[in-house]
């Protein structure tokens, strides 16, 4: 396995939102790990019980079919290769648990780094929102304001004509 070693902007773009949850693939996961997707995988399944469907879920046929679209279309380099089945997407928590159950050093100290990235995409996420809600308040108190000036401008329309 070659020595990965991603910048913080690297873990975001390895980040994918599926089914409304941040996740990573167990593909990019096991290169960052240092291991094989298989070995990655192996461990997940001889330890299934560590891993409800709130920390790990497998894609669909067609999220998988999408996902390779969608990164196709951004000019990402695909590494999907003669894969025979959908890749296993790992929530921040789902990540957590594999570093405990991975054979390797090195996924214990990324996994924190990981975490640390999921929270810091949480918290600009949540910070979008709150500018979103801002924004949407501001757009209903200027259409108020609109349509008490539209009222106003037809009264004196009206004043315009009876003079």
């Amino acid at each position: 396995m070659s020595d990965f070693k991603p910048n913080k902007n690297e873990f975001v773009d390895l980040v994918y939102t599926i089914r409304k949850k941040r996740v990573m693939l167990d593909q990019d996961l096991a290169k960052m790990f240092g291991v094989e997707t298989r070995v990655l995988n192996q461990q997940v399944k001889r330890n299934i019980d560590k891993f409800p469907a709130s920390y790990m879920f497998q894609l669909t046929a067609e999220e998988f079919k999408d996902l390779k679209y969608n990164m196709r279309s951004q000019s990402v380099i695909s590494s999907w290769g003669g894969r025979r089945y959908a890749p296993y997407a790992f929530t921040d928590r789902g990540v957590l648990m594999l570093a405990n159950v991975l054979p390797s050093k090195k996924a214990a100290k990324l996994s924190l780094h990981i975490v640390d990235t999921f929270v810091e995409i949480k918290n600009i996420l949540a910070e979008n929102q709150l500018l979103k809600t801002k924004i949407d308040k501001l757009e209903k108190e200027a259409a108020k304001k609109n349509k008490v000036i539209q009222t106003f401008y037809a009264i004196l329309l009206e004043l315009n004509k009876k003079t």
